[in-house]
C-alpha cells in the first residue's frame, strides 16, 4: 500500500450510471520509493472477496508520476478493444453490455468451434477446403479461449501479461491469415483464369508461419508493444496496436473483393440469369451470407469503434459469435459435411434404412448413370463448381455453375 486509501459515497444516483469514468489522482506517501521495473496499480477494496482488486480500474501513466497516481474507473475490456487504436471513453451501462456480448458471443463460439472440429474429425475428410476450414477453426478457438479467460486475469503480473498479449497477437492474426487463405481459395475455385491447384503447404506457411515472423519480429523490436494497464494486449501508446489493425483491415478488404467477385460469377450462371428479380436478391444474399463468416469481412467495422459506441456494438456481435456463425454455414448446412457423416453413420451401421433408400434410388436411375457421370467429369475439369466452398447444394447457393468456355 503506498497511499492513503480513498473513500467516494454518493447519494441521490446510481453509479453505474455514469457517462464518463471516474477519474481521481491519489498522492503517494512522502517516503514512498519504487523498486526498479515495478509500477504502481489502482485497487480497490472488494467486499464480496474480503481483499483489493484491479477489476475495472486502470492507471493513467499520462496523468501519473512517482509522487501521485491517477485512476480512471471503468475501461472497455470487450471484444472492440482488438481494433481500438486509442483509449475509447463510454458510459459504465454500455462497458457493462458490450462485456456481456463478448463473453457470450465467445463462449457459444468456442462450444460451436469445437463441435465443428469434432464433427471434421468425424468426416475423415481430407479436402484442401477442410483442411483450411479445420485450421481456421483451430486458431480461432484458442484466440478466443484466451481472450476471455487471461485478457485481464493477467494484468497484474507485468511479464505474464506481456507473454498473453504476444500470444493473443499470433493467434489473432493467424485467424485473419486463414480467412485471407480461405480468400484465396475460393478465388481459385471461383476464377477462370486459375486453373491449378494450390498446394496445402503454401496455405500452411501464410495461415502459421507469417503471423510467428511477425509476432517474432514486433518482439524483438520492442516488447514493449505488447500489454498496457488492465489489459494484455498490444499498446496503443506506443503504436504497437497498428501491428495488428493495418493487417486485419488489409485482408477484410481483399476478402470483401473476393466475395464480390464470387457474387458476379454466380450472377453469371445462365441459371441464374433466367430468375426473377426477387429471387435473384434470394440467391445472392444467400451466398453472401455463406461465405461472409470464414472471410472475416465483418471485421472491417473494427475501425469504426474509435468513432462511436454503436460500431463497438456492431463489431462485437458480428465477430465474437463468428464461431457459431462458421458451424451453421459451414458444418450444420454443408452438403458435403452432411453426405460424409451420412456416409460415416452407413459404414457404423450397415443395416441403416437409409442405406436401402439410397440403393433403390441407384437402380431407379441406373438407365441415365452414363449420362450422368459425363455430366459430373465435365463439371469437375472446369474448376469452377461452389460445391466444395460451401452451401446446402451443389453449388453456393444450389445451383451448378456452366463449364468454362
Amino acid at each position: 500500500m503506498t497511499s492513503q486509501v480513498l473513500n467516494l459515497q454518493t447519494t441521490g444516483f446510481d453509479v453505474t450510471s455514469l457517462e464518463e469514468n471516474i477519474t481521481f489522482t491519489i498522492p503517494h506517501y512522502p517516503d514512498t520509493t519504487k523498486p526498479e521495473n515495478a509500477s504502481f496499480v489502482c485497487s480497490f477494496y472488494d467486499p464480496a472477496l474480503k481483499s483489493f482488486s484491479n477489476e475495472g480500474c486502470i492507471r493513467v501513466p499520462s496523468q501519473s508520476n512517482d509522487q501521485s497516481t491517477t485512476c480512471s474507473c471503468n475501461h472497455m475490456t470487450s471484444f472492440a478493444i482488438l481494433m481500438a487504436v486509442t483509449d475509447v471513453s463510454i458510459s459504465r451501462r454500455n462497458a457493462f453490455a458490450l462485456d456481456v456480448i463478448s463473453y457470450i458471443g465467445c463462449g457459444l463460439s468456442i462450444i460451436a468451434l469445437i463441435f465443428s472440429l469434432i464433427v471434421l474429425g468425424v468426416t475423415r475428410l481430407k479436402t484442401i477446403r477442410v483442411r483450411i476450414l479445420t485450421n481456421q477453426c483451430v486458431a480461432m478457438l484458442l484466440a478466443q479461449s484466451l481472450f476471455i479467460s487471461l485478457v485481464e486475469n493477467a494484468s497484474s503480473n507485468k511479464v505474464a501479461c506481456k507473454v498473453v498479449a504476444a500470444l493473443l497477437h499470433f493467434f489473432f492474426l493467424a485467424v485473419i491469415s486463414w480467412m485471407f487463405v480461405q480468400g484465396v481459395y475460393i478465388y481459385s475455385k471461383t476464377s477462370l483464369l486459375h486453373k491449378g491447384i494450390i498446394p496445402l503447404k503454401y496455405f500452411i506457411i501464410v495461415g502459421w508461419g507469417v503471423p510467428c515472423v511477425i509476432v517474432g519480429a514486433t518482439a524483438a523490436i520492442n516488447i514493449n508493444f505488447y500489454g498496457m494497464e488492465g489489459i494484455c494486449w498490444l499498446n496503443r501508446k506506443n503504436g504497437g496496436i497498428w501491428i495488428f489493425v493495418v493487417p486485419a483491415l488489409i485482408i477484410a478488404l481483399m476478402n470483401c473483393v473476393v466475395m464480390i467477385l464470387t457474387v458476379k460469377v454466380l450472377r453469371s450462371v445462365k441459371v441464374f440469369q433466367n430468375k426473377t428479380d426477387k429471387e435473384k436478391i434470394k440467391s445472392t444474399l444467400k451466398a453472401m451470407i455463406v461465405i461472409l463468416p470464414i472471410l472475416g469481412v465483418t471485421w472491417l467495422t473494427g475501425v469504426l469503434v474509435n468513432i462511436s459506441v454503436i460500431f463497438s456494438y456492431v463489431f462485437a456481435i458480428s465477430n465474437a459469435f463468428q464461431g457459431v456463425l462458421i458451424f451453421i454455414m459451414q458444418i450444420f448446412i454443408n452438403a458435403e459435411i452432411r453426405s460424409a457423416l451420412r456416409l460415416r453413420k452407413s459404414r457404423i451401421l450397415p443395416f441403416n434404412t437409409s442405406l436401402v433408400g439410397d440403393n433403390s434410388a441407384r437402380s431407379n436411375h441406373s438407365s441415365r448413370g452414363k449420362d450422368v457421370t459425363k455430366s459430373t467429369i465435365n463439371t469437375t475439369q472446369t474448376g469452377v463448381g461452389l460445391h466444395s466452398i460451401s452451401g446446402s447444394g451443389p453449388s453456393m447457393v444450389g445451383e451448378p455453375l456452366p463449364a468454362a468456355q
